[in-house]
C-alpha cells in the first residue's frame, strides 16, 4: 500500500481492531456516494478483486517471459530457444 502522507496503514489497523472508534467511525462515516474509491479498497470484495488483478498480471508477465525465450507456455524446457 502506497504511503502517500495520510497515514494509510494506521487507519486499517485501526478499522480492523474492534472497539468504540470503530463505532464512531462506522456512525460518522460519509454517504457511500462521495466516498472515494481508494476507502472502497479494503472490503473483501475489494481484496478479491485486487487477487484476481494480481494474478493475471503475474500469467500476463509469464506468458511475455516465455514468449521472449522462443517457448510456448507449456514448454518448461529453459534450454530450448525459438
Amino acid at each position: 500500500m502506497a504511503l502517500d502522507g495520510r497515514g494509510g496503514h494506521r487507519r486499517t489497523a485501526a478499522s480492523q481492531r474492534p472497539g468504540p472508534d470503530r463505532l464512531n467511525r462506522l456512525v460518522q462515516a460519509p454517504p457511500p456516494c462521495s466516498r472515494t474509491p481508494t476507502g472502497l479498497v479494503p472490503t473483501v470484495v475489494g481484496r478479491a478483486f485486487l487477487r484476481e488483478a494480481e494474478a493475471a498480471v503475474s500469467a500476463a508477465r509469464r506468458a511475455r517471459s516465455h514468449a521472449a525465450h522462443g517457448q510456448g507456455p507449456g514448454r518448461p524446457s529453459r534450454f530450448q530457444r525459438c
